[in-house]
C-alpha cells in the first residue's frame, strides 16, 4: 500500500486517532505534516516518520498526564462536576489576504460576517482535537460538542466531533462571542436572519451527526450574570 496509507494505518491501529480522522488525513495529507511540524507529507519515508513523531508525542503526553493525575476522593462531587473545554475556531478566510479571500468576498453576499475556515484553519482544528484527545484518558470524555452557528465554528467543531466520536449541537448563544452577532451591535439582528440553517450545517459537515439545535437565542453573558456555557454545563 501507499506509504502515507501505512503511516495513517499505524496511527489508527495504535489507537492514537480514530478511523474517521485517518480518512481525513488521507484526503488531506498536508494535515499530517501540519500536526507533526514537518514539511509536506509526501508518499515516502517522511510520512512514516511523521506518523511516528505524532504517535510518540501523543503517547508522551498521555504518560505525563498519568504521572500528574490525582485520584478523585469524593465520588459524589466528581459525578456532579462537569469540565468545560472552550476552543477558539481555526484561522478564518477573511483575515488571510489572497485570491481565495478575494473570490469569497465577491460571492458571500449578506454573509460577509460568516467566513469559512482556511485549509490551515482546519489543520489547526484537527491538531487541537488530537492534542486534547491525547491528554484525556477517559475513553469517552465528552457527550457532545456545542458550537456557535457561525460556519468557522461549526467546521472547527466538526474535527472535534470526529476525533471524539460525538455529535455537534449548535447553540445560538455561543454566537454572541462574535462581535458581528452581539446584541449590542446594531447590525446583529439583520445578520442573525442570515446565519446558516441546520440543513446548511449538515451539508457543510456531512460526516458529522448534528443534534437538534438549541432553540433559544440568548446573550453569552446576560445581565443576570448566568453565562450560556454555564447553563449548558
Amino acid at each position: 500500500s501507499h506509504p502515507l496509507e501505512q503511516a495513517v494505518d499505524q496511527l489508527v491501529n495504535q489507537g492514537v486517532i480514530p478511523a474517521a480522522v485517518g480518512e481525513y488525513m488521507l484526503a488531506n495529507p498536508e494535515a499530517l505534516a501540519a500536526i507533526t511540524g514537518r514539511g509536506a507529507a509526501r508518499g515516502d519515508g517522511n510520512s512514516v516518520r511523521s506518523a511516528e513523531t505524532l504517535a510518540g508525542r501523543c503517547l508522551k503526553m498521555k504518560a505525563e498526564v498519568a504521572k500528574t493525575s490525582m485520584p478523585v476522593r469524593d465520588q459524589a462531587v466528581a459525578h456532579a462536576a462537569c469540565d468545560v473545554y472552550v476552543v477558539r475556531h481555526g484561522e478564518r478566510l477573511d483575515e488571510v489576504p489572497g485570491k481565495e479571500r478575494d473570490a469569497w468576498v465577491k460571492t458571500c453576499g449578506s454573509r460577509d460576517f460568516d467566513p469559512p475556515l482556511t485549509a490551515r484553519g482546519k489543520q489547526q482544528a484537527l491538531r487541537s482535537a488530537l492534542t486534547l484527545r491525547a491528554l484525556l484518558e477517559e475513553e469517552r470524555p465528552f457527550d457532545v460538542v456545542h458550537s456557535s452557528p457561525l460556519q468557522r465554528c461549526v467546521s472547527t467543531a466538526e474535527l472535534f466531533a470526529q476525533v471524539f466520536a460525538i455529535p455537534i449541537r449548535v447553540v445560538p448563544g455561543l454566537g454572541e462571542c462574535a462581535a458581528a452577532l452581539r446584541t449590542a451591535n446594531r447590525k446583529s439582528q439583520h445578520r442573525w436572519d442570515h446565519v446558516m440553517t441546520v440543513d446548511e450545517h449538515r451539508s457543510l459537515c456531512p460526516a458529522s451527526e448534528f443534534l437538534e439545535p438549541e432553540p433559544r437565542r440568548e446573550q453569552y453573558i446576560p445581565p443576570s450574570g448566568a453565562t450560556c456555557p454555564g447553563r449548558l454545563a
